[in-house]
């Protein structure tokens, strides 16, 4: 039998007390409170800590920078002088017969014996007497970027004047070297299409030097030209042009983004920080997952 409740309301044994639930709310007050600063410092030390993992990283990649440009330049520089040596010594030879530099024969013996991808002989107007190519191609356009540059005037008025120098056409790199004739007045173009060895995969290269085996696994490293990625630890990004990853464009980020911010991205795999930092004509950027 149910108990009898004389002039009470019958009390709700589920409905707790304003007392218990205004104690609750400063329980609840007072534990954020607390943890706030606590989340805040976490927050606080997990991001000085990728700003410190990631500026050791940017270091180390301006330092292989510095390094592939050092062996670049004393790379080039020896190429360079290789084809000059090769045009002077075309040049400078003294031949029995007139007009022998005109001899397409010659000059492709001469071309295949020292290695070279092909040959102008010009007159002092600049039109091409004789030319070997060992693909066969014309490069006029190669021509015209060469004579168009004020090396090739200057060499006519000064005969002693050699000059060397490398260039890139439609995605193709070249050595070249120009020496004036010894028997008329006019000039030798030497050149060498050195674009298969730049693209070697065996030849020494940024993205060689920055294996990703040198990288932890938390760590993605990025180095740009300012429109394509030229270099990554991460295989997806190689060779991607930057306006389709807007994180390596440092144009996204307008005036307020300085090589002293610390970038936040985030993704399936977690919480990334970054920076970025500038080395010549190359961006490098380093980010460090902590989450």
């Amino acid at each position: 039998m149910m108990p009898k409740f004389k002039g009470k309301t019958k009390p709700n044994l589920h409905k707790p007390s304003m007392e218990t639930v205004m104690r609750w709310m400063v329980t609840l007050l007072l534990g954020f409170v607390v943890l706030l600063p606590v989340f805040a410092g976490v927050t606080q030390y997990e991001q000085n800590k990728a700003k410190a993992d990631v500026e050791d990283v940017l270091a180390f990649m301006q330092t292989n920078c510095r390094k592939y440009d050092n062996y670049r330049l004393a790379n080039t520089t020896e190429a360079l002088q290789d084809v000059l040596t090769k045009v002077k010594t075309l040049t400078a030879y003294r031949y029995e017969e007139e007009d022998a530099l005109l001899n397409e024969n010659r000059l492709q013996s001469y071309a295949k014996f020292q290695y070279l991808t092909g040959i102008f002989v010009l007159d002092e107007n600049f039109s091409v007497l004789a030319h070997y190519d060992k693909a066969g191609k014309d490069e006029s356009l190669l021509l015209s970027q060469i004579i168009g540059d004020k090396n090739a005037a200057d060499i006519l008025n000064y005969p002693q004047k050699t000059y060397a120098d490398q260039i890139c056409i439609n995605d193709n790199t070249y050595n070249y070297a120009i020496s004036a004739r010894q028997d008329k007045p006019g000039l030798v173009i030497c050149y060498t299409d050195i674009t298969r060895f730049q693209n070697d995969k065996n030849e020494l290269s940024l993205s060689t030097m920055l294996d990703a085996e040198m990288f932890r696994q938390d760590v993605t490293v990025v180095i740009t030209d300012g429109t394509r990625v030229i270099s990554s630890n991460c295989e997806q990004l190689e060779e991607q042009l930057v306006q389709y990853y807007p994180i390596a464009d440092v144009l996204v980020g307008g005036e307020q983004l300085t090589p002293d911010t610390l970038l936040q991205l985030k993704n399936d795999s977690g919480t990334w920080y970054g920076m970025f930092t500038q080395y010549r004509d190359y961006y490098l950027y380093a980010f460090s997952r902590v989450a």
